[in-house]
């Protein structure tokens, strides 16, 4: 038995024996070695090294029968990982840890290790994975040195199969086992990349890795997949040099995808064209023959397409799944971004072009139909057609024949591959061809559906969405030439003219007598056929005319040639000849059944509407299509069978004639019109009141559903938008009313919580119209709009203010007049939406009367009305139209106390209804104003407001929004009262007095203030803090310094740091920071030091937990006004104390923002110390690290800290302050070994800034520091590189080195906006500016540049940029280098042609000298030279 005091040599043959443990019924041998190790009193050289040995040797060995393997064992990881880190062992470990790791099998301990990750897992025991990882990041590298790329191939296939396993996403998504794995699988990389047998490796990950990688690779997070060591090990072996020489590896990898890991299939044949184009001189360009970069290009091209058609076939067998078609839009836009599409490759992408549209052409009731395959498909067409429209172009026809079917809703990308047909119609000047397919197309559509269904789905498909027609609009406008604009106009003409004869033209035997033998069965169904042709025709002209007038109404006719003009304007006037002909044959027929013939006069109205929007086509053209084409007396009696789509069509065409003034029937006609349109606008009302509805803005979808509400907001929306002008200049007085009456009903609609912004509701129409000014503007319609407000609030006209108030102070019943409460709420919520002065003044003061009485009827009646929300949203409109009348009301003969009295008893705290609340709070701060700002006629009801507030006091401790008022009071005085010597001795003691009840009931709520609260309770917590605050405030103002102890001393601060944090809301802190000021403000001079301790740290703490620092930041500033200079001097000695310790890592972003407060917010006379704190400050930052080299937050305040002293208080500064700025700058800017794993550009901002203000401010400062200025320029120019991609990991940190270390340059290195700031701050050097000095020796001061002084240092900086230019393992991005010039540009100009001359010869390589000629001939294009 081995024992505790047992000597090395039997510790050693204990554990070195077979039997475990050693002795029967003794300790085990990992017992041993445990006490062995923690018994440091006995005499054991190489104790550390016997019980590694002994441990990893335990760890490779296969355990016996029922043996627990010690490779999960938690005791002998435990054991390893504290003699690993033990201080004792670690510093001599290397020589005797190596010989070790060197001597037993590691690699196949490694792949033990990761073939028991599933048992290390269903352990949970993290503390052994974290000793495990520990432990092996300490072996695994002084191990991986010995083993060779079998051995490593071997751990990394282990890796993936173990990753791979069953129940592998636990594995996958502990961070513990990635670590290893990754460190696995880089060592791999690492060895593969120098090993010269890649070709086993590959043959044996192939046999047996592939399928599982490719599953692993699938389930790995997809947004940094590609920076994954497990991903990026499988495809260094797949896509090697070595294996891509040989066979045809990317098939292989094609081969073993399954429908699973389709997902994954894009990112490795995307990392399969990068390693070909990273490798394409090695594989394409050995023989001499084929070595120029024009050949080796031809051969990647081939290269890529071949890769190409094996991944088009193996996505084809999967062709049924959304998954195969979102791989190979993927896949082709991956060939599209690399440029790998050549002359080979048009024929593969040809047949993937046919196969796309074949899916495009299937209707929904085909079986397999899916939404989301069509769409990809679509996407697909999009980028091939981007890629060359070639491919596309013989499919045109047939895909504008499958569009047709296609809803736009389903498929977006349907009109941006319409939007990339018309750029390459427009580029080459062929949009004929275009409109004819288009033409043509429409002209065949037939199908055996219901023609009124038939009509809906062509008119929702792309081809005529109205995104596709504007864009084709503007394309004609700006694009078409004056030898195609004849051509369209015959072309339109014709189109329209061969689509009206087909209508017009009777079919085969249709008006034909038939014979006396045919049934009448035989009949009907001859005159059923008739009728589906006719609807198709009359379809086919209707989908014809939106193209056609699109076309017509977009000609630039001015364009052409006096005699072209007028050829192209009489075909377009016989155009419209032919229809309005058609309307006048057609248009008294609206009660018929026939819905093709309404549709085809509908058609014909849309299209003279189109046609007169052409600016080049004179109204008096169109006289004679005025009274001859309106039939309202029929549109006046039409039936239920009559279409929405008609009348509204017909109405349009009525409005343009009268606006062009065609229309010689000055009374009959134009009031039927305008009652259809009220009637319908009543419809569109009545069917809204329990769910507002909503329209697409289509034509075509105007008729859907029962009522028919798309057309009942259609009119709506072009009664306000279009027709309202014209309304009110020929609507008689009772329409006019009508009309206004309806807008104040519509005004209470509520706009519903998920509005589409694509769809119209009659609520947004009416918003979008009260928010434009002509709405307004229209005289008959205003005065309509007062004569209805005036109706609907009449029954409150009649009520006694003076009564009404008593009857609610007494709770009496009040009689509601008859005026519904819904009546109210849209009239109210339509006038608070008015322009304030709307209403005359006369009007004003009845209407805000009426309001009051309105009020107060509803306040007592409120709990017994059913519309309860409806009463409360009434209270809520009708308290803010009176709040925005409170200045233009202040002759209103009504008592304002009681006006106070009844808002504060009829408001309640209601989680429901909280806008009421700030309403009535809000309006009572006017109020205030309104009392407090009176006459002296007005002392007496400021005396009666305070005695009535007084009286208010008792009901504040049983009514929270009482105690609101009083707090609303209170800051009102404090912050925009009179001075106390405008108030009269009365109303002073009245102050006294009330704020003497008010601090009675502040001592209660300081004494039952939780700390831990609920949400509900944190918001009365918020407001009683805040009145406390308003109590003390109000004894500043009075110059009372009589403060109860329990108000003045409590520590409210200190109670909230010893409570949960996370439990205090945000007002809560700001409230509890606002007291505590104001407890200093009214503590006694022996404790303001102490107080101001308290204030300091209080804003540390709450400037870490609040989001918006603005109201405790105005606080800080009115107190650093109010303190003496020993104060003053007290509270910067505290913040230089914080910013000394540094400790705080966590309130020192609050300790600097503070310091800047401090140092621009103190008072007279103190300019001294806050200049001193800003030397020490810039001190502290310059000796500490963590301060600008560490921390994001901190770097960032600390600059901010910097620039707004030099902005602020320029004329402070001096010349050691100028050089110690610029020593910050540099140390921010320095180059740094780690980064931080994002990008804070915001940095680069702020020195920018720092920088610009002393530039700006202290040019005589700058001209004794311009070396450090350079140096500051050249740095951040040199920010601005990006490492180049495909670089190893020695070079890449080459690069990543010399960058500072708030830049991520591998993954997001500075952009455009950062390099417009440096340049904005080059060519400020250059701007003249006067410095801001205390006084000048020589008078007054002129406007120099920095220009003439800097210009020897220019060149320097302009070699920075041209380093990095020139540096092959960087680059500046095209956006930078853009945005970049206008700086360079500035340098160049300063430093003149001797400089360039200078640095030519001394300071630059020929590529320095050739970018800096490229660079100067750009500067002399744009440089002014004194001419023009």
């Amino acid at each position: 038995m081995v024992d505790q005091n047992a000597s090395s040599h039997a510790i050693i043959k204990a554990l070195k024996g077979q039997a475990d443990p050693p002795t029967p019924g003794g300790p085990s041998k990992i017992e041993i070695a445990t006490n062995a190790w923690r018994s440091q009193d006995d005499y054991f050289p190489g104790r550390a090294e016997v019980l590694v040995d002994w441990i990893l040797t335990s760890f490779s060995r296969k355990p016996k029968h029922n043996e627990k393997t010690a490779l999960i064992s938690s005791e002998f990881w435990t054991l390893l990982e504290s003699i690993l880190t033990d201080s004792k062992t670690k510093p001599g470990s290397s020589t005797w840890l190596s010989s070790i790791v060197g001597r037993v099998p590691f690699s196949i301990i490694t792949q033990n290790l990761i073939n028991s990750f599933g048992e290390l897992i269903s352990q949970e025991d993290d503390e052994t994975l974290s000793k495990i990882v520990s432990s092996f990041e300490i072996l695994w590298p002084l191990a991986s040195r010995r083993m060779n790329v079998d051995s490593l191939a071997d751990c990394f296939g282990s890796t993936v199969l173990a990753l791979s396993s069953d129940g592998s996403r636990k594995l996958v998504s502990n961070t513990k086992l990635v670590s290893i794995s990754s460190s696995v699988s880089k060592t791999f990389r690492l060895s593969l990349a120098n090993s010269g047998s890649r070709k086993k490796v590959l043959g044996n990950f192939a046999q047996s890795t592939l399928k599982p990688w490719i599953g692993l690779s699938s389930s790995l997070p997809r947004e940094d997949l590609q920076k994954n060591e497990i991903y990026l090990a499988g495809i260094d072996v797949l896509f090697s040099v070595d294996s891509l020489k040989g066979s045809n590896i990317l098939q292989d990898v094609l081969g073993s995808f399954t429908l699973e890991s389709l997902e994954i299939m894009p990112l490795i044949y995307m990392s399969y064209l990068d390693a070909i184009r990273r490798n394409r001189f090695a594989l394409y360009g050995t023989s001499s023959t084929n070595s120029s970069d024009q050949a080796v290009q031809v051969s990647l091209t081939s290269a890529g397409m071949e890769s190409f058609e094996l991944a088009h076939g193996l996505l084809q067998t999967h062709g049924a799944h959304a998954e195969a078609w979102k791989c190979l839009l993927n896949v082709i836009l991956a060939l599209e971004e690399r440029n790998l599409t050549g002359s080979r490759g048009n024929q593969a992408l040809s047949n993937v072009a046919s196969w796309s549209l074949l899916v495009i052409g299937s209707s929904q009731e085909e079986e397999g139909y899916c939404p989301q395959i069509q769409d990809f498909a679509l996407q697909i067409l999009l980028v091939l057609a981007r890629i060359d429209y070639e491919i596309v172009a013989p499919l045109v026809p047939k895909m504008f024949s499958s569009l047709l079917k296609v809803a736009t809703d389903q498929s977006p990308s349907a009109l941006d591959l319409l939007g990339v047909l018309i750029a390459f119609h427009t580029k080459t000047r062929t949009m004929p061809s275009y409109i004819n397919a288009v033409l043509e197309c429409l002209s065949l559509s037939q199908s055996e559906e219901d023609p009124v269904i038939l009509y809906r789905v062509l008119s929702t498909s792309p081809l005529l969405d109205g995104a596709h027609l504007r864009e084709l609009s503007s394309a004609l406008k700006a694009f078409s030439t004056p030898s195609q604009i004849l051509g369209f106009v015959e072309m339109a003409s014709s189109s329209v003219q061969n689509v009206q004869a087909g209508f017009d033209t009777p079919k085969p035997g249709e008006d034909m007598e038939v014979d006396g033998d045919d049934s009448p069965r035989k009949k009907k169904k001859r005159r059923k056929g008739n009728d589906v042709g006719r609807a198709h025709a009359a379809i086919t002209f209707a989908t014809t005319a939106r193209v056609t007038s699109v076309v017509l109404a977009s000609l630039p006719l001015d364009t052409l040639v006096v005699a072209d003009r007028e050829t192209a304007i009489a075909s377009i006037m016989s155009v419209k000849h032919n229809l309005s002909s058609l309307t006048l044959r057609l248009g008294g027929k609206h009660g018929s059944v026939d819905w093709s013939k309404q549709l085809l006069v509908s058609s014909a109205y849309r299209m003279l509407h189109a046609l007169k929007s052409n600016p080049k086509i004179k109204p008096s053209m169109f006289e004679d299509a005025g009274n001859d084409s309106i039939d309202l007396d029929a549109l006046s009696k039409a039936s239920d069978n009559t279409t929405t789509e008609l009348i509204i069509e017909n109405l349009r065409h009525f409005f343009d004639a009268i606006e062009l003034g065609h229309l010689n029937d000055a009374s009959t006609s134009k009031s039927e019109a305008i009652d259809i349109i009220l009637r319908h606008m009543k419809m569109g009302i009545d069917g809204q009141q329990i769910k507002e509805r909503s329209w697409d803005g289509r034509s075509c979808t105007v008729d859907d559903g029962d009522d028919r509400h798309g057309g009942y907001i259609a009119i709506w929306s072009l009664t306000l938008h279009r027709w309202l002008h014209i309304i009110d200049e020929i609507a008689s007085e009772s329409q006019l009313d009508s009309l206004a009456e309806l807008i104040l009903r519509a005004s209470s609609i509520p706009s519903p919580q998920n509005m589409e912004s694509k769809r119209l509701y009659t609520s947004s129409e009416l918003q979008r119209a009260i928010r434009s000014g002509p709405f307004w503007e229209m005289p008959n319609h205003r005065a309509a709009l007062e004569r209805a407000i005036d109706k609907a609030l009449a029954p409150f006209g009649k009520s006694d203010l003076e009564k009404l108030f008593k009857k609610f102070a007494s709770k009496e019943r009040i009689k509601a007049p008859s005026t519904s409460t819904q009546t109210v709420v849209s009239t109210f919520r339509f006038l608070s939406q008015a322009p304030l002065d709307y209403l005359t003044r006369s009007s004003r003061n009845i209407v805000v009367q009426r309001a009051i009485a309105a009020d107060i009827i509803i306040s007592q009646n409120f709990r017994g009305l059913e519309e309860t929300l409806d009463a409360e949203t009434g209270r809520l409109f009708i308290r803010l139209w009176i709040r925005r009348q409170m200045d233009i009301v202040s002759t209103l003969e009504v008592d304002w106390v009681d006006l106070v009295s009844f808002l504060s008893k009829s408001t309640t705290s209601n989680n429901h209804f909280n806008g009421v609340e700030e309403a009535t709070l809000d309006l009572l701060v006017e109020i205030f104003r309104l009392i407090f700002r009176a006459s002296e006629k007005g002392h007496e009801v400021k005396k009666k407001l305070l005695i009535r507030l007084c009286a208010f006091v008792d009901d504040s401790k049983t009514d929270d929004f009482i105690q609101r008022v009083l707090c609303r009071f209170l800051e009102y005085m404090t912050s925009e009262g009179p001075s106390m010597k405008t108030l009269t001795r009365e109303i002073s003691h009245s102050l006294h007095e009330l704020r003497r009840c008010i601090a009675e009931i502040a001592i209660m709520e300081v004494s039952s203030v939780p700390m831990q609260a609920n949400l509900e309770e944190k918001r009365d917590m918020a407001y009683r803090l805040r009145l406390m605050r308003a109590v003390l405030a109000l004894g500043r103002y009075l110059g009372s310094t009589e403060v109860d102890t329990s108000i003045r001393d409590k520590n409210l601060i200190g109670n909230l740091l010893s409570s949960d944090v996370g439990s205090q809301t945000a007002e809560v802190l700001i409230q509890a920071f606002g007291f505590t000021v104001e407890q200093l403000a009214c503590s006694d001079v022996t404790s303001r030091s102490q107080h101001i301790d308290r204030v300091v740290s209080a804003y540390v703490y709450v400037h870490g937990k609040v989001s918006d620092t603005t109201n405790i930041d105005e606080t800080v500033r009115r107190m650093c006004k109010s303190l003496v200079e020993s104060e003053y001097s007290h509270a910067i000695g505290l913040v230089k104390e914080a910013l000394a310790s540094g400790q705080l890592k966590v309130g020192l972003p609050g300790v600097i923002h503070l310091s800047r407060i401090i140092s621009t917010s103190g008072p007279e006379g103190t300019s001294k110390h806050a200049h001193e704190l800003f030397q020490d400050a810039m001190q502290i930052f310059l000796s500490n690290s963590v301060y600008l080299q560490s921390d994001e937050g901190l770097c960032q305040n600390a600059l901010n800290f910097i620039q707004a002293h030099c902005s602020e208080r320029p004329i402070f500064l001096s010349n050691l302050d100028v050089g110690t700025v610029f020593a910050v700058l540099s140390t921010v800017l320095s180059q740094s070994p780690s980064h931080s794993a994002t990008t804070h550009p915001n940095i680069l901002h702020a020195v920018v800034g720092v920088a610009s203000a002393i530039v700006r401010y202290r040019r005589d400062l700058v001209t004794s520091a311009l070396p450090h200025l350079g140096m500051v320029l050249r740095l951040l120019i040199l920010a601005l590189r990006s490492v180049r991609q495909e670089l190893g990991a020695k070079q890449t940190k080459q690069v990543t080195d010399t960058l500072p270390w708030w830049i991520s340059p591998t993954s997001q290195p500075l952009g455009a906006a950062e390099a417009r700031a440096v340049a904005r701050l080059l060519t400020t050097l250059q701007t003249k500016t006067i410095p801001f000095v205390r006084m000048h020796k020589s008078g007054e001061q002129k406007a120099e540049s920095l220009a003439r002084p800097f210009s020897k240092h220019a060149p320097y900086v302009l070699t920075a940029y041209i380093d990095a230019l020139n540096d092959p393992l960087c680059s500046i991005p095209l956006p930078v280098r853009k945005e970049l010039e206008p700086g360079l540009f500035s340098l160049c100009d300063m430093m003149t042609e001797h400089g360039r001359d200078a640095i030519m010869v001394s300071a630059l390589d020929s590529g320095g000298k050739a970018t800096l000629k490229s660079l100067w001939r750009e500067y002399e294009k744009q440089r002014y030279v004194g001419k023009g």
